[in-house]
């Protein structure tokens, strides 16, 4: 669990929290939050629209059809993600280790927002629709830290792949699909690319960001981490022409993803109505390596 401080005046905040309410803010604060969901607004790449959702219980929580993400304000709580079609095995995420945070503000955009209280980073955290999360560190300066470690509660048997493109799929021994990572981006206060990639440990997925040749911070790095999108991983037979298929969880819109594979065209069933490169990057590309692997 991550070393996650909170700020005396927060005392109060956290009891509101309890009653549904937000935290109250001050001015200055709320310039920070805003600031910060705007600067994600302006760097992050489009991953899907971020919910402004009610704080009920000290929490946010987005409920659909094909599952479900829930948010605390509370920084030492875990993320709980959890999926429709796979309820066994929720997907349960920490905040970073590496940093010292209070509890959550709210931005108008729905951005959680926990401030550092030890002049570290950040973190934001926004549910996306069809009830994935981002999580997104604001590194401050070039003293800040460059590695980020989520621990996200996996089963000890969970087979994790990695992609060319640096995307992560997890399932099962079975191929039961457990989530998937999009691949890592990081960008600085201009918008420009900064090296970033992941890596795993143990139940843990590590973000590492290179700030050696930033040119203007802060550097925003984040993980997208999708549950509800498909169930299962299976390839139909061997014929060379054959392809993978992944299944569809009640309740999804299906549509097609397509990438190439060693086999032709990867299909993946998606939820996803539009904007299909964040679904082919966590679909096809780590489904591509998941399948290559057990060939």
């Amino acid at each position: 669990m991550g070393k996650h401080a909170t700020r005396p005046l927060i005392a109060a905040a956290a009891t509101l929290g309890l009653l549904g309410l937000a935290a109250p803010a001050s001015a200055a604060d709320e310039n920070e939050i805003e600031s910060t969901a705007d600067l994600i607004a302006q760097v992050a790449p489009d991953q899907g629209t971020v919910a402004a959702l009610p704080v009920v219980a000290g929490e946010v929580a987005l409920a659909s059809p094909r599952g479900t993400a829930t948010v605390s304000l509370d920084p030492d709580e875990p993320i709980l993600i959890e999926s429709a079609a796979t309820p066994d095995t929720p997907l349960k995420v920490s905040l970073p280790d590496e940093v010292a945070v209070a509890p959550a503000q709210v931005a108008s955009d729905g951005t959680l927002v926990y401030e550092a209280v030890d002049r570290g980073a950040d973190v934001a955290v926004q549910v996306i629709d069809e009830a994935s999360v981002r999580i997104q560190t604001i590194i401050p300066d070039a003293s800040g830290p460059t590695s980020f470690t989520y621990d996200l509660g996996l089963p000890a048997d969970t087979i994790a792949v990695t992609s060319p493109d640096g995307s992560i799929n997890f399932t099962n021994p079975d191929g039961g699909w457990i989530a998937g990572v999009a691949a890592p981006w990081a960008a600085d206060a201009n918008g420009d690319d900064v090296p970033t990639s992941f890596r795993v440990e143990g139940s843990a997925l590590v973000q590492d960001v290179d700030l050696s040749d930033v040119a203007a911070f802060p550097v925003v790095a984040d993980p997208y981490f999708g549950k509800a999108l498909f169930s299962k991983i299976a390839l139909v037979n061997r014929d060379p022409a054959a392809r993978p298929l992944a299944s569809r969880p009640p309740g999804g819109v299906a549509r097609t993803a397509t990438t190439l594979s060693p086999w032709g065209p990867t299909r993946a069933s998606t939820n996803r109505r539009s904007r299909p490169s964040t679904r082919r990057r966590i679909c096809c590309g780590s489904l591509d390596a998941t399948l290559s692997s057990r060939r």
